[in-house]
């Protein structure tokens, strides 16, 4: 019986590298076989290509800051794009983005030095797809 489970071998997947933190499209995996009795092997590593299937829209980070942040979306397809950033009396202050965007994970900073401390709104539309989030700039 203990032959039997010497020829039982565990996998584990482990993701290696990530090419720049969630916002990756890209990552390297390698296997790693575990047998029972303690020693292991890994294969080769592969590249693996991630591509969102839905539309998201990230909440900003870091919020609150002072005075630049990061916005990060995802698109699962081509898109005419606009991302913006309004007030509290509805008035666009800032137009980030504004035309053909390609599917995939996208980061955006957006730099406030201009605008007074306060509670912001930053709206994404994409195709029929719409979000909105708070950000907070505090100076």
């Amino acid at each position: 019986m203990n032959k039997l489970f010497n020829h039982f071998t565990k996998t584990i997947l482990l993701l290696i590298v990530f090419s720049s933190f969630v916002f990756a499209q890209n990552a390297d995996w390698q296997q790693q076989t575990i047998d029972f009795t303690g020693s292991y092997e890994y294969s080769n590593v592969v590249e693996v290509e991630y591509m969102p299937t839905a539309y998201s829209l990230n909440q900003n980070y870091p919020n609150p800051f002072n005075p630049t942040t990061t916005i990060s979306f995802t698109l699962p397809t081509e898109n005419n794009v606009k991302l913006s950033v309004y007030n509290l009396l509805g008035e666009e202050v800032a137009t980030l983005v504004n035309g053909v965007i390609t599917a995939g994970n996208h980061r955006v900073d957006f730099n406030a030095a201009e605008l007074s401390s306060g509670m912001y709104l930053y709206k994404l539309e994409a195709g029929n797809f719409s979000a909105t989030k708070k950000l907070v700039l505090m100076k």
